[in-house]
């Protein structure tokens, strides 16, 4: 049986989640273990599943998850450390990243905070230029650090995205913007909302598969 971690709580149902390679089970908060052990072994196959398509995309990301490459719109830039930059700095076909940022934590956060910044105008100026040729308007902008969420819009019409979604090809961004704004029309997810999006996306069913494939990005930089 795969670890897991066992989440009791007021509720009637019992649970499996996968996120990020982890199983958790939330479960009634008087359940017998039995019960929960016995659900689990039934819903094994289901389990193990899951955790191959994760173990799969990370393998396909596994440079990425190392910080030896970083994704720019889909693309990627092999990560040269070097004593011959003080600041990291982008060429052509690679990124230069200073001697003094040992691999691990500390590249982390040096390729990260460099990263945000020039993500976030990219972001803000594509959503600014669909926002113009849909003719769909939005509130505010804002950049969000969330771990499961590429993008989302509130009730007053601001729509947050994910600056890590910079790292992603040009289409899914164009996808997770069109979606976000599509929620200033309908905000939820019912039938009328998902014409709004066709009309605009129409492969859109192919994309939120890609987006899946690529969430273990969002495990990047924190």
């Amino acid at each position: 049986m795969s670890a897991f971690e066992l989440k009791r709580q007021k509720r009637k149902t019992l649970t499996i989640s996968i996120k990020y390679g982890k199983v958790t089970v939330s479960a009634p908060l008087k359940m017998p273990l039995a019960d929960i052990e016995k659900f689990l072994h039934e819903k094994a196959d289901w389990i193990n599943s899951g955790l191959a398509r994760y173990r799969s995309r990370r393998e396909q990301f596994a440079d990425i998850l190392d910080y030896e490459t970083i994704l720019v719109k889909g693309r990627r830039f092999p990560v040269v450390r070097t004593e011959s930059v003080k600041r990291i700095a982008f060429e052509s076909d690679r990124l230069l990243l200073p001697q003094k940022y040992a691999i691990g934590a500390q590249s982390a956060k040096a390729l990260g905070s460099f990263y945000k910044k020039f993500a976030l105008v990219e972001l803000k100026a594509r959503l600014d230029e669909i926002s113009g040729a849909t003719g769909i308007s939005y509130n505010e902008f804002s950049p969000t650090n969330a771990k499961g969420k590429w993008g989302s819009c509130d009730g007053k019409d601001n729509i947050m995205l994910n600056w890590r979604l910079f790292m992603l090809s040009p289409e899914l961004i164009d996808y997770v913007i069109i979606h976000e704004l599509c929620h200033t029309l309908e905000h939820n997810h019912s039938p009328k909302f998902w014409d709004n999006v066709f009309k605009l996306y129409p492969s859109y069913k192919t994309a939120r598969k890609d987006l899946k494939n690529c969430s273990v990005v969002m495990e990047l930089f924190r």
